[in-house]
Protein backbone atom coordinates (compact mmCIF):
# COMPACT_ATOMS: atom_id res chain seq x y z
CA UNK A 1 0.00 0.00 0.00
CA UNK A 2 3.22 2.54 0.83
CA UNK A 3 4.39 1.57 -2.79
CA UNK A 4 1.12 2.72 -4.25
CA UNK A 5 0.54 5.56 -2.26
CA UNK A 6 4.23 6.41 -3.17
CA UNK A 7 3.42 6.19 -6.98
CA UNK A 8 0.13 7.78 -6.93
CA UNK A 9 1.81 11.16 -5.17
CA UNK A 10 4.43 10.44 -8.28
CA UNK A 11 1.76 10.63 -10.75
CA UNK A 12 -0.72 13.29 -9.36
CA UNK A 13 2.80 16.18 -9.61
CA UNK A 14 3.72 14.85 -13.21
CA UNK A 15 7.10 14.10 -11.43
CA UNK A 16 9.90 13.89 -14.25
CA UNK A 17 11.73 11.55 -11.97
CA UNK A 18 8.98 9.26 -12.28
CA UNK A 19 10.38 8.40 -15.83
CA UNK A 20 13.13 6.57 -14.49
CA UNK A 21 11.37 4.56 -12.31
CA UNK A 22 8.44 3.37 -14.78
CA UNK A 23 11.17 2.49 -16.82
CA UNK A 24 13.59 0.63 -14.69
CA UNK A 25 10.64 -1.15 -12.77
CA UNK A 26 7.75 -2.44 -15.39
CA UNK A 27 9.07 -5.40 -16.49
CA UNK A 28 11.00 -6.60 -13.26
CA UNK A 29 7.86 -5.85 -10.45
CA UNK A 30 5.91 -8.63 -9.91
CA UNK A 31 2.99 -6.90 -8.59
CA UNK A 32 0.29 -6.20 -11.04
CA UNK A 33 -1.36 -3.23 -8.93
CA UNK A 34 2.50 -1.81 -8.52
CA UNK A 35 2.43 -2.30 -12.34
CA UNK A 36 -0.77 -0.42 -13.07
CA UNK A 37 0.89 2.68 -10.23
CA UNK A 38 3.80 2.75 -12.34
CA UNK A 39 2.09 3.46 -15.56
CA UNK A 40 -0.05 5.95 -14.28
CA UNK A 41 2.91 7.50 -12.49
CA UNK A 42 4.48 8.15 -15.73
CA UNK A 43 4.28 11.96 -16.54
CA UNK A 44 3.47 13.29 -20.12
CA UNK A 45 6.26 13.23 -22.36
CA UNK A 46 6.77 17.37 -22.80
CA UNK A 47 10.32 18.54 -21.85
CA UNK A 48 11.68 15.08 -21.91
CA UNK A 49 14.64 14.88 -24.18
CA UNK A 50 14.39 11.89 -27.35
CA UNK A 51 17.35 10.17 -24.56
CA UNK A 52 15.08 10.53 -21.55
CA UNK A 53 12.36 8.61 -24.04
CA UNK A 54 14.34 5.48 -25.10
CA UNK A 55 14.66 3.57 -22.14
CA UNK A 56 10.44 4.70 -21.12
CA UNK A 57 9.65 3.41 -25.36
CA UNK A 58 11.59 0.28 -24.72
CA UNK A 59 9.17 -0.88 -21.22
CA UNK A 60 6.27 0.20 -22.51
CA UNK A 61 7.17 -1.78 -25.30
CA UNK A 62 7.64 -4.83 -23.44
CA UNK A 63 5.12 -4.60 -21.48
CA UNK A 64 2.66 -4.03 -24.24
CA UNK A 65 4.06 -7.22 -25.62
CA UNK A 66 4.69 -9.22 -22.44
CA UNK A 67 2.57 -8.38 -19.40
CA UNK A 68 0.28 -11.04 -18.60
CA UNK A 69 -2.47 -8.43 -17.43
CA UNK A 70 -4.75 -6.25 -19.81
CA UNK A 71 -5.11 -3.18 -18.21
CA UNK A 72 -1.27 -2.77 -18.07
CA UNK A 73 -0.83 -3.77 -21.52
CA UNK A 74 -3.72 -1.06 -22.61
CA UNK A 75 -2.01 1.39 -20.84
CA UNK A 76 1.19 0.66 -22.40
CA UNK A 77 -0.35 0.97 -25.90
CA UNK A 78 -2.04 4.77 -24.63
CA UNK A 79 1.33 6.05 -23.05
CA UNK A 80 3.59 4.40 -26.17
CA UNK A 81 1.37 6.68 -28.54
CA UNK A 82 2.23 9.79 -26.72
CA UNK A 83 6.13 8.57 -25.83
CA UNK A 84 7.32 7.48 -29.12
CA UNK A 85 9.85 9.06 -31.11
CA UNK A 86 9.75 7.67 -34.68
CA UNK A 87 7.05 5.79 -36.46
CA UNK A 88 9.06 2.18 -36.32
CA UNK A 89 8.03 2.28 -32.40
CA UNK A 90 4.43 2.58 -33.28
CA UNK A 91 4.59 -1.11 -34.73
CA UNK A 92 3.82 -2.62 -31.48
CA UNK A 93 0.54 -1.10 -31.57
CA UNK A 94 -0.31 -1.71 -34.89
CA UNK A 95 0.64 -5.68 -33.65
CA UNK A 96 -1.59 -5.17 -30.97
CA UNK A 97 -4.58 -3.41 -32.44
CA UNK A 98 -4.52 -6.49 -34.65
CA UNK A 99 -4.21 -9.57 -32.59
CA UNK A 100 -4.38 -8.55 -28.78
CA UNK A 101 -6.36 -11.26 -27.23
CA UNK A 102 -8.37 -8.37 -25.31
CA UNK A 103 -10.87 -5.91 -26.52
CA UNK A 104 -9.96 -3.13 -24.09
CA UNK A 105 -5.63 -3.71 -25.39
CA UNK A 106 -6.89 -3.44 -28.79
CA UNK A 107 -8.86 -0.01 -27.79
CA UNK A 108 -6.16 0.81 -26.31
CA UNK A 109 -3.74 0.67 -29.28
CA UNK A 110 -6.05 2.85 -31.42
CA UNK A 111 -6.63 5.39 -28.74
CA UNK A 112 -2.17 5.41 -28.93
CA UNK A 113 -2.29 5.49 -32.78
CA UNK A 114 -4.55 8.41 -32.17
CA UNK A 115 -2.51 10.04 -30.15
CA UNK A 116 1.02 9.37 -31.99
CA UNK A 117 -0.85 11.59 -34.92
CA UNK A 118 1.13 9.88 -37.83
CA UNK A 119 -0.63 9.28 -41.12
CA UNK A 120 2.11 6.58 -42.13
CA UNK A 121 0.40 4.01 -44.74
CA UNK A 122 0.73 1.13 -42.33
CA UNK A 123 -0.83 2.60 -39.43
CA UNK A 124 -3.62 3.79 -41.58
CA UNK A 125 -4.01 0.70 -43.40
CA UNK A 126 -4.23 -1.45 -39.82
CA UNK A 127 -6.67 1.16 -38.37
CA UNK A 128 -8.96 0.74 -41.59
CA UNK A 129 -8.59 -2.86 -41.47
CA UNK A 130 -9.45 -2.47 -37.53
CA UNK A 131 -13.24 -0.65 -38.43
CA UNK A 132 -15.00 -4.19 -39.11
CA UNK A 133 -14.04 -5.56 -35.91
CA UNK A 134 -15.82 -8.31 -34.26
CA UNK A 135 -16.08 -5.68 -31.23
CA UNK A 136 -17.66 -2.79 -31.98
CA UNK A 137 -15.67 -0.92 -29.51
CA UNK A 138 -12.91 -1.39 -31.22
CA UNK A 139 -14.23 -0.78 -34.47
CA UNK A 140 -14.94 2.80 -32.83
CA UNK A 141 -11.99 2.98 -31.72
CA UNK A 142 -10.04 2.44 -34.99
CA UNK A 143 -13.09 4.58 -36.20
CA UNK A 144 -12.01 7.72 -34.16
CA UNK A 145 -8.34 7.05 -34.38
CA UNK A 146 -8.49 7.43 -38.29
CA UNK A 147 -10.76 10.41 -37.75
CA UNK A 148 -8.06 11.92 -35.15
CA UNK A 149 -5.31 12.08 -37.88
CA UNK A 150 -6.64 14.37 -39.78
CA UNK A 151 -6.85 14.56 -43.78
CA UNK A 152 -6.79 10.51 -44.79
CA UNK A 153 -5.88 8.69 -47.73
CA UNK A 154 -8.77 8.63 -50.06
CA UNK A 155 -9.46 5.30 -49.93
CA UNK A 156 -9.11 5.73 -45.74
CA UNK A 157 -11.48 8.26 -45.71
CA UNK A 158 -13.97 6.30 -47.95
CA UNK A 159 -13.89 3.79 -45.20
CA UNK A 160 -14.11 6.08 -42.51
CA UNK A 161 -17.31 7.17 -44.00
CA UNK A 162 -18.42 4.63 -44.82
CA UNK A 163 -18.38 2.82 -41.23
CA UNK A 164 -19.87 6.13 -40.09
CA UNK A 165 -22.95 5.62 -42.60
CA UNK A 166 -23.14 1.92 -41.10
CA UNK A 167 -23.03 2.80 -37.52
CA UNK A 168 -26.26 5.91 -37.49
CA UNK A 169 -24.42 6.68 -33.94
CA UNK A 170 -21.46 7.99 -35.20
CA UNK A 171 -21.83 11.57 -36.90
CA UNK A 172 -19.70 12.99 -39.90
CA UNK A 173 -19.34 15.77 -37.29
CA UNK A 174 -18.21 14.33 -34.36
CA UNK A 175 -14.65 15.61 -33.20
CA UNK A 176 -12.97 12.20 -32.50
CA UNK A 177 -9.85 13.65 -30.83
CA UNK A 178 -12.05 15.38 -28.31
CA UNK A 179 -13.90 12.44 -27.54
CA UNK A 180 -11.78 9.52 -27.57
CA UNK A 181 -10.74 9.85 -23.83
CA UNK A 182 -13.95 8.43 -23.65
CA UNK A 183 -13.70 5.33 -24.64
CA UNK A 184 -9.86 4.09 -23.89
Amino acid sequence: PRRLAALAVLGAHEAPEARALVAGQLAREPDVEVRRALLRALPSPAGASLDDAAPVVTALTRALGDDTDAEVRRAAAVALGRWHRVPRELEPLTTALASDPSPDVRTGAAFGLALARRRDPPIVAALVATLGAADPAVGEAAWRALGALGPLPPEAAAAWAEHARARPELTHDDHPEEDTHEHH
